[in-house]
């Protein structure tokens, strides 16, 4: 075909074209993740704040404080009975009372008399102001009370044989009484030994009355342990047998009876 004039048409238009490719307009357009990302963040409202304002303190609960309260009591009540060695004849007659009546509620003042010591029966060593610890009671012995027999008691068998152990700087050493050896054997150990001492339990002390190896009238003093107190906190006055065996002998000799 012939090219003619009319193929050139001028109508008198400025004809303009994007010189941009497909791609890079895909570049310029926000992805989809970037459009949720910009209406997420539009939407987010910041937190309020709550200035300088102290939080209160959560208030503590009936049984937390119900536990709070007997746990003080508690710690009130062994720190009691380390103490009570310092003290005199009279208040810890008083204490023995009040452990007896704990224990028989419905007794009246004169059968309660008949199962507690007397203030009488005590010898006070709240002179004694060295501190009552393991290494120092062999000394306490030789200065109140070594006479054959002087009887600690102690709160356990594994107690005793720590007691024995921290004994041996006596002259003649002790001799244990405990639950693992035969009442032949303590006999024997009693008729032999040079020893004037002898640490026990209160309920082996009670087994070698009953046995005749040992009568109240044997013993010449009686030492309780009472400043020690075990991992749970108790103390050789929290034993059944301790008051009855310290009673026997008292009520049956001439004996006394110390606290260290």
């Amino acid at each position: 075909m012939a090219f003619t004039a009319s193929d050139e048409l001028d109508d008198g238009l400025a004809y303009t074209f994007d010189t941009h490719s497909d791609t890079e307009a895909a570049d310029l357009a926000p992805l989809e993740d970037e459009e949720e990302e910009i209406v997420k963040t539009k939407k987010r409202v910041l937190p309020e704040s709550n200035g300088d304002k102290p939080q209160k303190k959560k208030k503590k609960t009936k049984n937390e404080s119900a536990v709070e309260k007997k746990k003080e009591k508690a710690e009130n009540y062994s720190q009691a009975k380390v103490e009570l060695a310092l003290k005199d004849s009279a208040m810890i007659a008083d204490f023995i009372a009040a452990k007896v009546r704990a224990k028989n509620p419905d007794l009246s003042n004169i059968e309660i008399n008949e199962l507690t010591i007397s203030e009488k029966q005590i010898k006070e060593t709240a002179s004694w102001r060295t501190p009552r610890v393991d290494d120092k009671l062999a000394r306490f012995l030789e200065k109140n009370a070594c006479d054959k027999w002087t009887i600690v008691l102690s709160i356990s068998a594994i107690r005793v044989c720590d007691v024995h152990r921290n004994l041996k700087p006596l002259k003649a050493g002790s001799i244990k009484f405990i639950k693992k050896n035969t009442i032949k054997n303590d006999t024997i150990a009693v008729e032999k030994t040079q020893a004037s001492v002898g640490v026990a339990t209160p309920g082996r002390l009670l087994r070698l009355l009953d046995s005749k190896v040992l009568t109240p009238k044997d013993i010449k003093a009686i030492v309780v342990e009472s400043t020690y107190l075990d991992s749970k906190k108790n103390s050789v006055w929290d034993l059944e047998e301790t008051i009855p065996a310290i009673k026997r002998v008292l009520d049956e000799s001439d004996a006394k009876v110390m606290l260290y």
